[in-house]
């Protein structure tokens, strides 16, 4: 058990990261669609969005360590497909992913004060309620792509309750599918020992990624196939984050 200094410390700590990252989210919200008119889409992402986003990992001590797969083009248009971990993980992937990209949530996340103007002018896509959510989800993928915006996703739904890589779900798939656009691993371990959901305290340390190489999709379009595909796809994120797995063994995977 840590001891009452050590723990009050950290609280601390985790109240100055949580309240220096959401004023840099409402400063940088306020001036978010201006930044769009006048800078264009991609050097909006590039100057204004994308540093800011990532100033929650800066503000919490975070040393990030990313490597690539050789076969990784930075140029290309992809879906990324990321281990879901920490309320950190969008920040995160913006230090691993080297082009303009946008988000795939919930869209109820367009209603957070600061945050939400902040992904909204940044061009993030929101999932629905209701009937129609696929249809929706493909429909935005397709025109973030003729943009040349990326796309993130987290493929397992929710935040991890033990450390490890939980089932992956369908739709970001069958979305990039229909985008026809390609997919890419995205392998996070060591952000559980940061922030999680086991709870509020957050720790400086060493967060891994791993950026494998694009895939395409397009020829699974039966379910079954689709499965397979997605089971393997999985493998990878439970190699780095379970097994601990070097990039020379990412490779041959």
């Amino acid at each position: 058990m840590l001891k009452p200094f050590k723990v009050a410390l950290l609280w601390c700590f985790t109240i100055w990261v949580y309240l220096a990252s959401y004023v840099t989210m409402i400063s940088v919200g306020i001036f978010a669609f201006p930044a769009k008119w006048l800078l264009g889409k991609q050097r909006a992402h590039r100057y204004v969005y994308l540093p800011a986003f990532s100033s929650a990992i800066t503000f919490a001590f975070v040393r990030v360590t990313v490597t690539k797969h050789p076969d990784f083009d930075p140029e290309e248009t992809a879906v990324f497909m990321q281990n879901h971990v920490s309320v950190f993980d969008g920040p995160l992937a913006t230090l691993a992913i080297p082009r303009a990209f946008v988000g795939l949530f919930n869209s109820w996340h367009f209603l957070v004060p600061g945050y939400g103007w902040f992904v909204k002018a940044a061009g993030g896509i929101g999932v629905p309620s209701g009937s129609g959510r696929l249809r929706s989800i493909i429909s935005q993928a397709k025109d973030r792509g003729a943009d040349g915006l990326s796309i993130l996703a987290f493929p397992e739904g929710h935040r991890t309750r033990d450390g490890n890589v939980r089932d992956f779900r369908k739709g970001a798939f069958v979305m990039a599918r229909e985008a026809e656009l390609p997919v890419i691993p995205l392998c996070v371990r060591g952000m559980w020992e940061v922030e999680s959901k086991r709870g509020w305290l957050i720790r400086p340390g060493h967060v891994e990624v791993y950026v494998g190489k694009p895939q395409r999709i397009d020829e699974y379009k039966e379910r079954a196939s689709l499965d397979r595909f997605v089971d393997n796809f999985r493998e990878s994120h439970v190699a780095w984050v379970e097994k601990a797995a070097t990039a020379e063994d990412m490779q041959s995977l």
